[in-house]
């Protein structure tokens, strides 16, 4: 992007709407702006010029229309903890930090109300459950994502949520309507947004449905003001159950048998983790890593039955009746880990272990949703793409089913030191690899966070990217908005 503006003259700019109090231009402020603490290792380190941290939407709209008039790139930030470097700038310009947007605006637990909430970019997962904690009720939490993550950066960016056997994996649905400023200045909002005294349940506009475009997005068509997301009723009861084999096959086939007994699914939140994922989380430091991995099953899957105690117990059940004849039994804990119900039960609500687990082993993730017989296949072909390129660290895999299991959700988890720039090579290379594999042989990838995949993507699929660059090109005609990211 060429720039057509002085320092100087957008320094003085911007201090004049966010004030000096919310603008920096330190060194090292920038440089942790360049940085992401997950490591995604393909994302290069790039620095803004300007950080400035806005109030109101008003103050957003005018550092867009000096970004505009001078030509130089904006990119949005919530929380920064994205495990995939989203907020990284490309081009440098103007960081525009939204942590000091959160403020609930509204919360309705009732029926009669909408069961809502309405929050500002800058709003945690952590922050608004507390807050809803008072009136009973919940937000559906993303999968293997910290509690510090916010709503904003995490329901945009598609990631997959615990719950996606029950509630479908489609976040969209979770999001009713918001509120954006566009990267013409303009504030488009949708939904029960654009109707007064509706309330907070409608998640359509009158006409089209435009809510949907800046969906994995990336921040490339513009900066979220406002979020208004379903609440959940607080359960009474939280009760984990382990599935435990050395063959993925089994789990996978008691699964969909599980998911599938009844028109309501048994449990909600689910998760299959083979042992080097699941040590990771228990583990405090890499020598326990090591002792939890000798010790656990190749396989572990953690189904959580929710509600009210007689509704659990049902569910408990029903849950024992659909396992017969798989050859797993459902056991209340782990005989590895004696406290793996309570851990489990937190997790579930705040997760806080996936942020410990990078302290001491970080790792880069590939991600891909695929269907229940692909699996296994795909697990060993990654396997062997690993080994073929040095990697010796064993993957952590990930498996989520969605929707009844009609299909899954994979991550595989790619641990390296970071003192050790060798094993980084092998990762990135592995990386590459996998992601190229995959593509080329049916996975679906549901957002391309770095160039590369991106460029293996689009082959695949060129029309789709063409009408994606005209929805750019529509929304933000001067490229201003986060050049670079998402659109080759």
């Amino acid at each position: 992007m060429e720039k057509t503006y002085s320092i100087p003259q957008l320094r003085t700019r911007l201090i004049d709407i966010v004030g000096t109090e919310n603008f920096s231009t330190d060194s090292e402020v920038l440089q942790s702006y360049s940085e992401n603490p997950y490591y995604p290792l393909l994302a290069k380190k790039r620095q803004p010029e300007f950080i400035v941290m806005p109030r109101e939407v008003e103050e957003i709209t005018e550092i867009i229309k000096v970004a505009n008039k001078l030509g130089t790139p904006v990119v949005p930030r919530s929380s920064g903890l994205d495990p995939y470097g989203d907020a990284i700038p490309i081009f440098g310009g103007i960081m525009v930090d939204l942590a000091n947007m959160k403020k609930t605006v509204q919360v309705e637990p009732s029926a009669l109300g909408g069961v809502f909430a309405r929050v500002e970019p800058g709003v945690t997962f952590g922050m608004l459950q507390a807050e809803l904690k008072k009136e009973g009720v919940r937000v559906l939490m993303p999968a293997r994502l910290s509690s510090s993550t916010t709503l904003a950066s995490s329901y945009f960016n598609r990631n997959v949520l615990f719950s996606s056997n029950r509630n479908g994996y489609s976040v969209d649905e979770v999001i009713l309507s918001y509120e954006m400023v566009l990267p013409t200045a303009e504030v488009l909002k949708t939904g029960s947004l654009t109707l007064p005294n509706s309330g907070g349940t409608n998640p359509h506009t009158r006409g089209s449905d435009i809510g949907r475009i800046c969906m994995g997005s990336l921040g490339t068509t513009g900066i979220v003001t406002k979020l208004t997301l379903k609440l959940k009723p607080l359960p009474e009861v939280r009760k984990p159950f382990f599935l435990q084999s050395e063959k993925i096959e089994d789990l996978l086939n008691a699964t969909k048998k599980i998911s599938r007994w009844s028109t309501v699914e048994i449990g909600e939140e689910t998760i299959i983790m083979n042992k080097n994922s699941l040590a990771s989380l228990f583990a405090n430091n890499i020598h326990e890593f090591g002792s939890l991995i000798e010790a656990l099953p190749m396989w572990t899957q953690i189904i959580c039955l929710t509600g009210e105690p007689e509704w659990v117990d049902c569910q408990e059940k029903d849950l024992m009746d659909a396992a017969e004849g798989t050859c797993i039994k459902p056991v209340p804990d782990l005989p590895e880990f004696e406290k793996a119900s309570m851990e489990f039960s937190e997790e579930f609500v705040s997760p806080t272990r996936i942020d410990r687990a990078f302290k001491y082993l970080p790792f880069n993730r590939v991600e891909y949703y695929t269907t229940h017989r692909k699996i296994p296949v795909f697990n060993k072909e990654v396997e062997s793409i690993a080994a073929e390129r040095g990697y010796s660290k064993g993957l952590g895999i990930n498996i989520i089913p969605l929707e009844q299991a009609r299909a899954y959700f994979v991550e595989y988890d790619l641990y390296f030191d970071l003192s050790k720039p060798e094993e980084a090579e092998h990762v990135k290379e592995t990386y590459k690899a996998a992601y190229t594999h995959l593509i080329r042989n049916g996975a679906t990838i549901n957002t391309p966070h770095d160039h590369f995949v991106a460029e293996q993507l689009y082959a695949q699929i060129q029309i789709y990217y063409e009408n994606m660059l005209k929805i750019k090109k529509l929304l933000d005609p001067g490229d201003i908005m986060h050049p670079g990211k998402l659109f080759v």
